[in-house]
C-alpha cells in the first residue's frame, strides 16, 4: 500500500480543507493510503503560524488535519517512504 510523507509546503496548503491539496489528502485517505508527516515539518508550521492572521482558526484547522495524518519518526525507513 502506498504511503506519502508530506513536507511543510503540503501541510501548510492542506490546512485549508477546501484547497486542492486538502481535497487530495482526503481522497487518498478514503482510498486507504497511509499519509503522514514528521516532527520537523510541524516545527516549521508552528514557526510559520506567527504570520497567520486568524491564528485560532488556523490552529483549529491544523488540529483537524493532524487527526487525519500519521506522525512518523525520523529514521531511515521514514526517509524511504515514497
Amino acid at each position: 500500500m502506498p504511503a506519502y510523507l508530506l513536507d511543510t509546503n503540503h501541510i501548510g496548503m492542506a490546512v485549508d480543507r477546501a484547497s486542492i491539496v486538502g481535497q487530495r489528502i482526503f481522497e487518498a485517505r478514503l482510498a486507504g493510503m497511509r499519509i503522514g508527516t514528521c516532527l520537523p515539518v510541524l516545527c516549521e508550521i508552528e514557526a510559520g503560524m506567527r504570520q497567520v492572521r486568524q491564528k485560532l482558526k488556523y490552529r483549529r484547522d491544523l488540529n483537524h488535519l493532524l487527526l487525519q495524518l500519521r506522525l512518523w519518526p525520523i529514521d531511515l525507513n521514514t526517509a524511504r517512504i515514497s
